[in-house]
């Protein structure tokens, strides 16, 4: 049985040369043009540009039977793999011409390549990147693709040929976060690999002492800017980053005025490699949302992120809180109960959605959402603060009080200064102002290095009925561009201060909705 073979590629210049005269060729028995062809050599470039010529054995001559005009290499392929830019041809037997098929490499070049992908499931928070290993006779290349929570399908952006050896493996994830693969390694064998699975358990929530720090997500931008060193070109590595900045702000980590145009700078960069991301969408939208106070932008920036990627949780609950601040209650619950739907088991997103409620003053619903968020994480600060502020401004002053009690260290500690303000608001509207002024001196004793926005202690001293205390804190809040300028108008907290025209003043400013 005779052996396939592969033709000689060889260099053929279309204008500047006439095609050689076909010459004498040996055809030993199984062995198919055994001597060089008139033209060029196998593995070369065509030095004009002029295109590529293919020369095959026919009758023991050597004869031009294809030529590929505009092709950029002439190359001699020994398995028949299509390259785009390249001749090619195959036959199944001796000069057999009646099974030889040949042309040029763009025309079945896509045939030819394949891609690598999978799923990713368990993700609860964060972003996990994934790393692709190729090696094609002999060389290695490498490719990387983030997931972000909840996960879902995933492919690598790069092709790779056939019977390419590839392996799947975890590059980075969220501390807390662990992920293994499975089916992770193979060798492609002339289909799509889609069956690589990402299995990832999660132990992220508000009471990881990392996530409310921000530990782990300082760990992520050092991660992605690995990447980038690596690969300048890498867009999603730009996308993380901008993501983390934005989730850092978010949270009060840091001053947005600072870290919100680094979001700003990354997630543009990363437009500009792949318009098609949607996540620089998203971190666009918290920026002009929350450091250019440009409603219409912020707007249009969620929605484009949500039409590119509807399943993606961070969208939604960004989206969400953006609609909350600018008093549009419906919409903005229903893009919280979107994100809860995506990952019912994160109590971040259940005490955003009770929280969400609260701001709409829908009572009933805050304390089932909020309690629901305690009971996935009893330890999580933020939604116990909130539900005895719920419990306070409904008069359960008793309930309000035990709250109080129960958070105490957590208050005092500043850990999270958010939450802190809260539960001394709830502290000093349900009678027990000696906690609420303790809370307030602690946070006041912070280490300069702890920020703390200066709307947490505007909230404090609207809860002791400090007005004036208050609205300097807030106009200050105003000066310092903090993002919480954004709530001004929708918070519970401030109830007490609508009427007052420094307040209206403020609103006006900020070009804000005015409150009722």
């Amino acid at each position: 049985m005779r052996m396939f073979v592969v033709v000689l590629i060889v260099l053929f210049v279309l204008c500047s040369f006439a095609v050689p005269a076909a010459g004498q060729c040996n055809q030993p028995a199984g062995v198919v043009c055994g001597t060089t062809p008139p033209v060029g050599g196998h593995g070369t470039t065509a030095p004009d540009s002029g295109g590529c010529a293919l020369f095959e054995c026919i009758n023991y001559q050597w004869q031009l039977s294809k030529v590929c005009p505009g092709a950029t290499t002439c190359k001699y392929l020994s398995n028949g793999q299509l390259v785009p830019g390249e001749c090619w041809a195959t036959y199944a037997s001796d000069h057999d011409l009646a099974t030889a098929s040949y042309g040029c490499g763009p025309v079945g070049a896509a045939a030819s390549e394949y891609t690598i992908g999978g799923t990713v499931s368990g993700l609860n928070c964060g972003t996990v990147v994934l790393t692709d290993t190729v090696t094609i006779n002999g060389a290695v290349t490498t490719s990387q693709k983030s997931v972000s929570a909840p996960g879902g399908s995933f492919t690598f952006q790069s092709s790779v040929p056939d019977n390419a050896e590839y392996i799947v493996t975890v590059g980075t994830q969220p501390t807390g976060e662990q992920c293994t693969v499975q089916n992770q390694q193979g060798w492609v064998n002339g289909a799509n690999i889609t069956n690589v699975s990402v299995s990832c358990a999660c132990a992220c929530s508000g009471s990881n002492p990392n996530y409310r720090s921000g530990e782990n997500v300082w760990e992520t931008i050092q991660y992605y800017q690995q990447a980038i060193d690596h690969d300048p070109g890498f867009a999603q590595a730009y996308a993380g980053i901008a993501d983390a900045y934005t989730d850092l702000a978010v949270k009060g980590i840091v001053d947005g005025a600072e870290d919100l145009p680094r979001a700003k700078a990354a997630a543009s960069r990363s437009l500009q490699l792949e318009p098609s991301l949607a996540e620089p969408h998203n971190s666009l939208g918290v920026v002009a949302w929350a450091y250019d106070w440009d409603w219409e932008k912020a707007g249009a920036e969620f929605k484009k992120a949500a039409e590119l990627s509807p399943s993606r949780v961070a969208t939604h609950a960004y989206r969400a809180s953006f609609l909350m601040t600018m008093m549009q209650f419906e919409e903005g619950i229903t893009e919280g109960k979107r994100a809860v739907e995506l990952n019912p088991n994160s109590a971040t997103l259940s005490a955003s959605l009770g929280y969400d409620y609260f701001v709409a003053r829908r009572d009933n619903d805050s304390v089932t959402w909020l309690k629901k968020a305690i009971e996935l994480d009893p330890n999580y600060g933020f939604p116990r603060a909130v539900l005895a502020a719920d419990y306070a401004l409904n008069g359960r002053a008793a309930e309000a009080l035990a709250g109080c009690t129960s958070l105490r260290d957590f208050a005092r500690s500043g850990s999270d200064p958010i939450a802190s303000a809260i539960t001394a608001y709830a502290c000093a509207t349900s009678g027990n102002r000696d906690e609420a002024r303790s809370i307030l001196a602690a946070l006041r004793n912070l280490p300069k290095e702890h920020y703390v926005d200066p709307y947490v202690i505007a909230i404090i001293y609207s809860g002791l009925g400090e007005n004036d205390a208050a609205l300097e804190w807030l106009e200050r809040t105003y000066r310092e561009h903090s993002m919480s300028v954004t709530g001004f108008s929708s918070e519970p907290f401030l109830a007490k201060l609508h009427a007052d025209p420094r307040f209206r003043d403020l609103i006006r400013k900020a070009h804000l909705p005015t409150p009722p």
